[in-house]
């Protein structure tokens, strides 16, 4: 590939969405007199490598009475501003400036279902405050989040403007039937319920894909590294890999300085020859939630995939 990357032109756009951010954070919307607690001595300084880097300590989760379970998450290259235990059973929010819905919230889960449909009796608690209504269940499937695939279900609160999209994970950490993190992600929505929506939108994808678990806490172990090859018919289009990381066109014109690469949260891939093809197989991207969905859909759709032998 070439060392100079350039922004994926249309390709790209499987990692953006016409959804606006919001202007209120995530607690706000379910309760705006909500009393938030002073968060300035429980949250670790910044990793020194990045300004924008939030890290909670699983000490100072405790103090705020929440399972001792220590993260981090990155805002680099987002509008987005995060704000440390917000509310009850909140670790983390992560909002969007004012336009429209464009959340990240990290909170409780007593305990990771294996299926994320057992998410749903959890969801319509959180999600039990003014304006959220009707909520709306999508199907149940799996994402990858944090280096490992996660159960997940997607939704739809609210009407109108705030009619909001959320994908649903729950990230075990710890042994079987330890507390984990249930992570939401949300963005304006006039669709149907799809965890593909929020987790392409650019922004959100950039944060979700730097989620880290302090320490060996993660249970569910880290999905080897594998890389696939993309041919649209005899010609190479695509080289995939199932770490989360960037998304490439080594064919367009460069960006513009400054500019920082866009976080996919289940993939990295550069796309090179046809532009026209990348934009089919970013098409395909934004429609699919998880890795084995976009895969399946490229061959659907006439691509051969070919999975490349590790290096010895």
């Amino acid at each position: 590939m070439k060392t100079t990357i350039s922004l994926l032109l249309s390709f790209l756009g499987a990692c953006r969405t016409t959804g606006s951010p919001t202007a209120s954070s995530p607690t706000e919307t379910a309760d705006s007199s909500a009393t938030r607690p002073d968060t300035s001595e429980s949250v670790a300084a910044p990793l020194p490598d990045s300004s924008t880097r939030v890290r909670l300590e699983a000490s100072a989760a405790e103090e705020h009475g929440l399972p001792a379970i220590g993260f981090s998450v990155d805002t680099a290259g987002t509008p987005m501003l995060a704000l440390p235990f917000p509310d009850q059973d909140e670790y983390l929010a992560v909002s969007g400036p004012p336009g429209g819905p464009q959340i990240v919230r990290v909170q409780t889960l007593p305990e990771p279902p294996a299926d994320g449909a057992a998410l749903e009796p959890l969801l319509r608690e959180r999600f039990a405050y003014p304006g959220s209504e009707p909520l709306v269940f999508g199907a149940p499937t799996l994402v990858t989040l944090a280096g490992a695939q996660r159960p997940a279900l997607s939704l739809v609160t609210g009407t109108s403007m705030a009619r909001t999209g959320w994908c649903a994970v729950a990230v075990a950490v710890g042994p079987a039937g330890s507390p984990g993190l249930l992570v939401l992600a949300g963005i304006g929505t006039q669709g149907d319920p799809d965890c593909a929506a929020p987790l392409a939108d650019d922004s959100l994808a950039r944060v979700l894909g730097t989620l880290r678990i302090e320490g060996a806490q993660a249970a569910a172990s880290p999905a080897p590294e594998r890389h696939w090859r993309v041919f649209d018919g005899d010609n190479p289009l695509l080289e995939i890999s199932n770490v989360p990381g960037v998304l490439m066109d080594t064919s367009a014109p460069p960006p513009p300085p400054g500019s920082t690469p866009s976080m996919h949260p289940f993939l990295s891939a550069a796309c090179g020859g046809d532009p026209l093809a990348c934009s089919r197989a970013g098409d395909l991207l934004r429609a699919s939630s998880s890795l084995d969905e976009f895969l399946d859909s490229l061959r659907n759709n006439g691509y051969r995939v070919e999975e490349l032998t590790p290096a010895p």
